[in-house]
């Protein structure tokens, strides 16, 4: 008997191999659906799993294993390898998804955003170093807060230390992932920032709609390479790649579809920015439903197939 992880996060069983035959049959599972053998720890996709591989097009093994396989090594696969499949984003599925889980992993979530914005503002109020001590550990903060959202999202187990996992597994790439995606779009905004600070220089009337212009125009090139750069911190921490291979294939990945990751990062960002106005408090709950809705993104565009439901 086993227990099966559906996208919507909950376990299912225990159920037969028949009937997970069945549910690979109907489409409603598949090879990267995880389950375990009952009575043991182990989550694997089900194409792990020797008596399912014919039903996945791939030879059964001749010596099947006694025991459930172990995880497969996260560096088992070439991780600067190109998204070579085309995607679609739905984003207010990704926005529904992520309140789902929010709802199923509320604590979890909360705890680990209250963490997350303690110690962000913790270091903005030590004086001199605070924006120092900001710019290093926001990257692996926020590659850690990832990687937590992203191992609920494939039905894996996940704890608020996982927040600080950035940290032991990839901190030099995260911190120079976020430093330099955060360099090179503040240059880019080079042209909306010297209007904005004419306008306020200036203050002289017949200035101001050349101005908007200018801050309008200016803003387009810091906007379109933000949104190509959103998956940098990500692909960093689960894929273990450097931070400019990781900007690259973030880049070159999302320049297919530029409008629709947009749309999914501007929605998710006006779901977060409503918690702020929640008096603030709000912000424990749009957050995380935020990063889930970018992290569903995510899986839709480099690891598609992973969420659906049994």
């Amino acid at each position: 008997m086993y227990k099966i992880i559906g996208a919507d996060q909950k376990e299912y069983g225990p159920v037969s191999a028949d009937l997970i035959r069945q549910w690979i049959k109907e489409g409603r599972a598949n090879a990267q659906t995880v389950a375990k053998f009952e009575g043991t720890d182990a989550w694997l996709p089900l194409s792990d799993f020797p008596e399912f591989a014919p039903d996945f097009g791939a030879p059964a093994p001749t010596f099947p294993p006694l025991v459930p396989p172990e995880p497969v090594s996260e560096g088992a696969f070439s991780p600067n390898a190109p998204v070579d499949h085309d995607y679609t984003i739905d984003t207010p599925a990704c926005i529904g998804r992520g309140w789902r889980l929010f709802q199923a992993n509320a604590g979890l979530f909360v705890g680990a955003t209250v963490l997350l914005l303690l110690i962000s503002f913790g270091c903005s109020m030590v004086p001199l170093l605070g924006a120092l001590a900001s710019l290093v550990i926001s990257g692996p903060l926020y590659g850690g807060i990832y990687m937590l959202m992203l191992k609920r999202v494939r039905g894996q187990e996940a704890a608020i230390s996982d927040l600080f996992e950035g940290f032991s597994k990839a901190f030099l790439p995260l911190m120079l992932g976020q430093v330099v995606v955060g360099a090179l779009t503040f240059l880019s905004a080079f042209l909306f920032i010297a209007a904005v600070a004419a306008m306020a220089i200036l203050h002289r009337p017949m200035f101001i709609p050349f101005g908007i212009l200018l801050a309008v125009i200016g803003i387009i090139p810091a906007v379109y390479l933000a949104t190509c750069w959103l998956f940098t911190l990500p692909l960093i921490i689960d894929r273990g790649m450097d931070f400019w291979p990781a900007m690259e294939l973030s880049r070159k990945t999302v320049a297919r579809h530029w409008g629709q990751v947009f749309i999914l990062l501007l929605l998710s960002g006006l779901v977060s920015m409503a918690g702020i106005l929640l008096c603030g408090v709000g912000l424990l709950a749009t957050f995380p439903i935020c990063i889930a809705a970018l992290m569903y993104g995510y899986e839709d565009i480099f690891n598609p197939g992973t969420t659906k439901e049994p």
